[in-house]
């Protein structure tokens, strides 16, 4: 927001916004998913709702959840690495 010249900080906040509300979209989206597909592994068989009477599948789902999670946050942080080793050897 700081870079933005004052009649452009409207649409910077308002893109700002906008890039926030599609990363809690899409991440809800994609973790919702994993966790149905992480209780669906575990009981061999689709589960479309919460597994009542299994509460192991829907601990086995978080854990499968978080594990591809963290696999994606690992990620990256190897590609920032990445970058910001790369840019320094540009600005040298």
């Amino acid at each position: 927001m700081e870079n933005a010249r004052k009649d452009q900080q409207g649409v910077a906040g308002s893109v700002l916004a906008l890039s926030r509300n599609i990363g809690f979209t899409v991440g809800l989206s994609l973790s919702t998913s994993l966790l149905y597909t992480g209780m669906s592994i575990k009981a061999n068989r689709t589960i479309t709702t919460y597994p009542f009477g299994h509460d192991d599948w829907f601990i086995f789902g978080m854990h499968f959840t978080y594990l591809i999670a963290a696999i994606i946050m690992l990620l990256v942080v190897v590609m920032l690495v990445w970058l910001m080793h790369h840019r320094k050897k540009i600005a040298k």
